[in-house]
């Protein structure tokens, strides 16, 4: 649901642009790491981690798990902690750049966007609203955020690159009911 909600709030920014959602890309263990949803526009390549929580959340940069807190009635709360997605979507930038960097472009190498995108029912506590290269935001902060990145960054890749980049990349959303089983049983043997 989150990721076609990226898509929703993003699907009039003009063209040259494609989307892709839900790439299984390799990862040395022999596994894969998953990305929502990668935007290719031509002021660069956008990497979104879709987050569609409710409640309060809250972290650093530098914790390795951030804090989910729902309310659950007479003056309590539920904690639940999930990974911090600053560091998710650092390793998911890596591997794409990593995928990507024998590839060759008219104005050099694509500039890379990280941005993390909160459901609109919750409330970012004590979470950094940017941190290097990487945006944390509300779905409903999304669109005027790209527009306004797209307008700095300017054109950086043509019509042409966006689709020898799509055609590199689309292969990564086509797999098999297999590959998604064992990514999700990596994830969960990793975080128990």
């Amino acid at each position: 649901m989150g990721e076609f909600s990226i898509y929703k709030a993003l699907e009039i920014l003009g063209a040259p642009r494609k989307f892709l959602f839900n790439l299984y890309l390799p990862i040395q263990n022999g596994g894969t790491t998953e990305l929502d949803v990668v935007l290719l526009h031509e002021s660069g390549i956008y990497v979104f981690e879709s987050k569609n929580y409710s409640g309060w959340i809250s972290g650093s940069k530098e914790q390795r798990y951030w804090t989910q807190t729902l309310p659950a009635g007479r003056g309590w709360s539920q904690k639940r902690r999930f990974y911090n997605p600053i560091l998710q979507n650092d390793g998911h930038l890596y591997r794409l750049y990593q995928l990507l960097r024998p590839m060759r472009f008219v104005s050099g190498p694509p500039v890379y966007f990280s941005y993390i995108v909160f459901g609109n029912r919750c409330v970012l506590k004590d979470v950094p609203r940017r941190s290097g290269i990487h945006n944390i935001l509300n779905l409903g902060e999304l669109f005027s955020a790209i527009q306004e990145n797209a307008m700095e960054a300017g054109a950086r890749l043509t019509a042409t690159e966006i689709e020898r980049l799509y055609n590199r990349l689309e292969p990564y959303t086509c797999v098999d009911d297999t590959v998604k089983q064992t990514h999700i049983e990596s994830i969960r043997l990793k975080y128990r």
